[in-house]
């Protein structure tokens, strides 16, 4: 399932002097007390949403400012975003483009409820004309908002998840792009709000929403994610990601949608739920025309895989190939034509005796064939990086017969482990065949010790990237050409 985007032909045109050079950077910005919130690009400008105090709850003190860059990143307008609802300074959360224009997604608040708001962007003055849309309401102070479009540009969806009192919700609303509301709902969901978060939305071609909550770090146990699918019919389905006989237990997973099913995967355990070691990939299919009724395949991990997972978790099990300690599912993607690429990473942070622990992540890249019966090929990417940070994920493009893959490395550090490969030090681009042949490169160096936040990748066509490049509140924007 591959994700449409649209040309730009102005864009081309305007980079088409530049052509020889992979990545173009802004000016270094160095703002202390401001961080990056999102970014975008549209019309052949970027689009920066940066809100000092991030990472802190925001309070009436806190400013947002936004700022536009040319084609060639150069700063063009800044303002400082001062909206207001009901007497009360409103949050800026996200820039979303719809319908051929601009808007910002931002909370507005009156007493202890949150309304989700939606105002127009105008590219001239980035000023916000008209009133704004209001597109639900949060009835506590402590929530997480997300919102997501459809591939084909027609529908999006707003959730939000909050908690209060140890108890959790959940609320959901969905708009066609005639900003027609199609449906909203909010639900109790059986999660304890201070330990789980949001993880993933997606909304279908259709107008159907789903939605996945689950526990941010993982310590050993953990609930099973609980999945919401929300359809434009009505129907409304809350349940926990385990199989039928709950024999095996999901710790993490991710969800892809094509025209008939919704598919869910995640690494899974036969063992104690204390015990960390993985078993294999769990797949559980659901059948849109019999909405809530899953399928499941069990597919195994290969065991040859262990001799890049060092001092990756505290319990003392046999040297045995046959034994792979947890991972977690980050990303999967539907390769058109050849199956179903996933990544699954070592998590972090874990439990001892003595305390916790910070462990050095793995990644591994897995092509598993549509039948869900086998694992074509995988593939380890050890990182060995600082752990916690950003930037250490992975982002995935996907062409016909290349995937891309896009992560940070330190030769620095992966010296220091006997099975780590050496990439260089920067950005680094692995390429993989269907057949499993890849190579890597150095696409970016570092520059001013800047790391690029995965999660903070735009595409802008199906050849370039918008990207922000960060550390420690330094930052720079970016476009990458692979």
């Amino acid at each position: 399932m591959k994700k449409h985007l649209s040309l730009c032909i102005a864009f081309f045109c305007s980079f088409g002097i530049m052509a020889q050079d992979q990545v173009s950077w802004s000016v270094p910005l160095t703002e202390l007390s401001y961080r990056v919130r999102d970014i975008i690009f549209f019309k052949d400008h970027g689009y920066v949403l940066k809100v000092n105090g991030d990472g802190f709850a925001y309070s009436k003190k806190n400013k947002s400012t936004l700022q536009q860059l040319d084609n060639r990143l150069n700063y063009t307008k800044e303002v400082d975003i001062k909206l207001m609802y009901e007497g009360e300074k409103a949050e800026p959360k996200q820039l979303i483009a719809l319908n051929d224009k601009l808007y910002l997604l931002y909370l507005g608040y009156a007493e202890k409820e949150k309304r989700l708001l939606l105002s127009e962007i105008d590219p001239d003055n980035l000023n916000f004309p008209g009133d704004p849309i209001v597109l639900g309401t949060v009835k506590s102070t402590r929530s997480q908002i997300w919102m997501e479009q459809s591939e084909n540009g027609r529908f999006f969806s707003v959730f939000a998840y909050w908690g209060d009192d140890g108890a959790s919700k959940a609320y959901v609303t969905c708009y066609d792009n005639n900003f027609q509301n199609l449906y909203e709902e909010e639900k109790g969901i059986d999660l304890r709000y201070v330990y789980n978060g949001f993880s993933q939305l997606v909304v279908d071609d259709e107008g159907n929403t789903f939605a996945l909550m689950e526990e941010q770090i993982t310590l050993g146990y953990a609930d099973p994610p609980v999945f919401w699918q929300r359809y434009k019919s009505g129907e409304s389905i809350v349940s926990r990601v385990k199989d039928d006989k709950n024999k095996h237990f999901i710790r993490k997973a991710r969800i892809i949608v094509s025209d008939e099913v919704v598919l869910l995967a995640g690494y899974f355990t036969a063992q104690d739920f204390n015990d960390d070691r993985v078993k294999g990939i769990t797949f559980l299919a659901y059948d849109k025309a019999t909405k809530g009724n899953a399928k499941q395949a069990e597919v195994a991990v290969p065991r040859n895989l262990s001799k890049y997972i060092a001092k990756t978790t505290h319990k003392r099990y046999k040297e045995s190939e046959e034994e792979i300690p947890m991972l977690n599912l980050v990303d999967i993607k539907d390769w058109e034509g050849h199956g179903y690429l996933i990544v699954g990473e070592r998590p972090y942070l874990y439990s001892a005796s003595i305390g916790f622990h910070l462990a050095n992540p793995v990644a591994f890249v897995s092509l598993v064939d549509y039948s869900l019966t086998k694992v074509e090929w995988t593939i380890p990417i050890c990182k060995y990086m600082v752990p916690g940070l950003p930037s250490q994920g992975v982002f995935l493009a996907l062409e016909k017969d290349k995937a891309n893959v896009f992560f940070n490395a330190y030769d620095e550090l992966n010296k220091q482990y006997e099975e780590a490969p050496l990439y260089g030090n920067g950005f680094i681009h692995m390429t993989i065949n269907p057949e499993g042949a890849h190579a890597t490169r150095v696409l970016c160096a570092r520059i001013d010790k800047l790391d690029i936040v995965p999660n903070l990748i735009k595409p802008i066509d199906g050849k370039s990237f918008f990207v922000l490049a960060s550390r420690v509140y330094k930052d720079r924007l970016g476009i990458i050409r692979p």
